[in-house]
């Protein structure tokens, strides 16, 4: 009897670890069956570039005016001036700019661009920018021009030197002087042919005539007495 008991409790013992074990591979395989699903990578943050693309206005123009012809202005039409020492460029910094305001180029600019008829330009470094130049001479204007084609700077002399508009370079080349074609004379030629020598007439001279020579009769003086 007792052994039957154990037997039947061995057997509950059993039958409940292969229930467990069971229940195991159920729930593996149930695992095992669930697809996978990979985390989604976020999409990458972009960020916005602006770009500063130089503009290909000019800065410099032309204009003509009636006492002075052709001359410089900004893109305003406003005059532009040199400050020159002796044909020399004079620097102009600090209360000179307050009235002389220097013409820079526009930010993201680093070439100076010019209209049609407009040479020499360049650029020089003033307080981290860049100021326009004309053939090596800093551009600026003048506080006192109220209107496009003011010209009230011309010839002022001051913060060491001489303010003058800048004005268009000529084009008028040197025109050469004239000279003459060489001139160039034919050579002489003579007709083929045999010229028959050149004779010179005789010379005749007139005969010379003279007077027949008369002598008079001679004459005997008379001798006294009838003698001989």
């Amino acid at each position: 009897m007792k052994q039957m008991k154990f037997a039947h409790k061995k057997f509950g013992v059993g039958a409940s670890l292969a229930l467990g074990v069971s229940a195991l591979i159920v729930l593996a395989a149930c695992g095992s069956s669930t697809a996978k699903v990979s985390p989604v990578a976020p999409p990458p943050a972009t960020t916005s570039t602006t770009l500063h693309v130089a503009s290909s206005a000019p800065v410099v123009l032309t204009t003509k005016t009636s006492t002075l012809g052709s001359i410089l202005v900004d893109a305003k039409g406003m005059t532009l001036y040199t400050l020159t020492n002796a044909g020399k460029p004079v620097p102009c910094t600090g209360q000179c700019a307050t009235f002389w305001p220097p013409l820079l180029l526009p930010s993201g600019m680093m070439t100076a661009m010019g209209a049609k008829g407009v040479t020499g330009l360049g650029t020089t470094s003033a307080a981290s920018v860049l100021q326009v130049t004309e053939k090596g001479s800093p551009l600026y204007r003048f506080s006192k021009d109220s209107a496009p084609g003011d010209t009230n700077g011309e010839g002022i002399s001051s913060f060491g030197g001489t303010w003058h508009v800048a004005k268009v370079a000529s084009k008028t080349a040197a025109t050469p002087p004239a000279t003459a074609p060489p001139v160039t004379t034919p050579p002489v030629t003579m007709p083929s042919g045999t010229m028959p020598p050149a004779t010179m007439p005789p010379a005749t001279s007139p005969a010379v005539t003279s007077p027949p020579v008369t002598s008079p009769p001679a004459t005997s003086p008379a001798t006294p007495g009838g003698y001989y």
